[in-house]
């Protein structure tokens, strides 16, 4: 058992570490990336780049499926999730950059705004596949390692932004979108090695027809976990594109900083999921449901910290804007900033029950909510709109949704893990 925690504090110090350093950066990075491209074009470039944050959902939920089948560790599950995966990457590659040809072609943006988004999302999309080895590192519980690449992504796209910025008088969102898929490849890259490092046996490609995918159960389950993780990025990631339509870019960017903030400090914490979601899956389908119970008891006790913590970064706001030299840029909006506060407290007690809604496959539950929000959210989202809540009306209806999964996923979880497993 020692070694079994050793291996989870490992994981969470090297996460951890990893992730504080990044975000640091991150913000120091913040007020340079502003004062470089100006309040409009920072708008527009945030926007830009959190649609790419779209890609990694079109997996249809087999990342989290393939993580969770190494974490159970069964060699010949393996091999047949690892090939019907990387055969779903690559067809969901192909369509999407047909996709986005044909949407560049019905677009009539201006030429640097198409340049942009073609130099952005087109190497993105057909270098979708390799995504897949990120999950497959958290299956083997290497998060730590996993964390150390990913802090490489934003170390590597800060300096190479920040030297352009500097050198360069003109600013082009193209070469940031250039420099956007450099700082991501790599990584990606490395990912692929470690695994292949890492993994006890050989893994080959055996393409495997479309139709035949669909008649797989780990499909299946993977389509459940689709449907989750579109009503995470419908209620998280949708902010900043309506808030661009509905008011202004430089609206988007105080949304933005605010929204990067409180979403650093829930990064971090969901760094506690990523490590322990694989070893609840391990305890889980060794039938250890006391072990699961202890880690449950863990997460929420760190989700009270972190609410603590969150509240004071809040109060202290202002002090913050000041440290990064954003005082004079942004005027601070005390409903906005404390309403996008709420909403990461309240997303960390949602994850402490879908951590082990997730890791345990029990998807049926989060399935009816996601869909619920996905319909949901948009329609609310308006009708705050139409009651002057402005600005706050995506964080107050975001807000709603995730309070209610809250409640419920915590009322859930305790009894699910009182329940004798059977094998």
């Amino acid at each position: 058992m020692s070694v079994f925690y050793n291996s989870i504090k490992i994981n969470l110090i090297l996460a951890f570490l990893s992730k504080v350093s990044s975000l640091i950066a991150s913000f120091l990075f913040i007020p340079i990336l502003l004062k470089g491209l100006g309040l409009e074009s920072y708008g527009t470039w945030v926007t830009l780049s959190s649609i790419a944050a779209w890609l990694l959902f079109f997996d249809f939920g087999l990342g989290n499926s393939f993580k969770n089948i190494v974490a159970e560790g069964n060699k010949d599950k393996i091999i047949k999730a690892y090939s019907l995966a990387i055969s779903l990457y690559l067809y969901v590659s192909l369509f999407l950059v047909c996709c986005f040809f044909v949407f560049i072609l019905l677009n009539n943006s201006s030429i640097e705004n198409q340049s942009a988004v073609i130099l952005l999302y087109i190497p993105l999309c057909l270098l979708f596949p390799l995504s897949l080895f990120g999950f497959g590192i958290q299956g083997l519980r290497l998060v730590g390692i996993n964390a150390i690449i990913d802090a490489l992504r934003v170390f590597i796209w800060i300096l190479l932004s920040v030297s352009y910025i500097y050198l360069v008088e003109n600013k082009y969102l193209y070469i940031l979108s250039l420099i956007f898929v450099l700082a991501n490849i790599i990584p990606q890259m490395l990912q692929l090695i470690v695994f292949k490092i890492k993994c006890d046996f050989s893994l080959r490609i055996n393409l495997v027809s479309p139709l035949a995918i669909i008649k797989e159960d780990s499909f299946k389950l993977a389509i459940r976990f689709f449907v989750i993780q579109m009503s995470s990025l419908v209620s998280f990631n949708l902010g900043n594109i309506l808030i661009y339509n509905y008011f202004s870019s430089a609206d988007v960017a105080l949304y933005d900083v605010y929204n990067k903030v409180f979403l650093a400090g829930l990064s971090i914490f969901n760094m506690t999921i990523a490590v322990l979601w694989p070893e609840i899956t391990k305890a889980y389908f060794n039938g250890d449901l006391k072990l699961c119970q202890n880690l449950y008891r863990k997460i929420s006790f760190i989700a009270i910290i972190f609410s603590f913590g969150v509240l004071v970064v809040a109060f202290k706001f202002e002090l913050l804007l000041e440290i990064l030299t954003l005082n004079n840029l942004l005027v601070v909006d005390t409903n906005l900033l404390w309403s996008i506060a709420i909403l990461t407290i309240l997303q960390a007690v949602a994850y402490c029950g879908a951590v082990v809604l997730n890791a345990t496959n029990e998807l049926r539950l989060q399935m009816l909510v996601s869909i619920t929000s996905i319909f949901l959210i948009y329609p609310i989202f308006l009708i705050l709109l139409n009651l002057n809540f402005g600005v706050m009306s995506y964080t107050v209806a975001t807000t709603c949704l995730v309070l209610f999964a809250a409640i419920l996923y915590n009322v859930v979880v305790p009894k699910i893990l009182k329940v004798s497993y059977v094998d």
